[in-house]
């Protein structure tokens, strides 16, 4: 763990410069929900690539405001959808 300034200055530099957009999420979300939502594999892929298009930015406010889907994962999904968060706050040791 980097940790300090470099890393404070990592995590700011990823926050700032994040282009995700928070609508391809909710209209993902809202396909899936649409075709029946219990899919465990489209689920887990839509919780995955939240994971990559976030990485590092600890921008997690989408999780946060879905934690009830968040919660339709299951078995070995709901450990993807752990260490997604972790993506997300990787580098971020403060």
């Amino acid at each position: 763990l980097i940790g300090g300034f470099p890393g404070e200055l990592s995590l700011s530099f990823l926050h700032r410069n994040s282009n995700s957009d928070k609508l391809i999420m909710e209209s993902l979300k809202k396909n899936l929900d649409e075709k029946g939502g219990r899919n465990s594999v489209l689920h887990n892929c839509a919780v995955v690539s939240h994971a990559y298009l976030n990485a590092g930015t600890t921008n997690d406010t989408f999780l946060r405001d879905h934690l009830d889907w968040m919660r339709k994962a299951s078995n070995w999904a709901k450990f993807s959808a752990t260490t997604s968060l972790g993506v997300l706050h990787a580098g971020h040791t403060t």
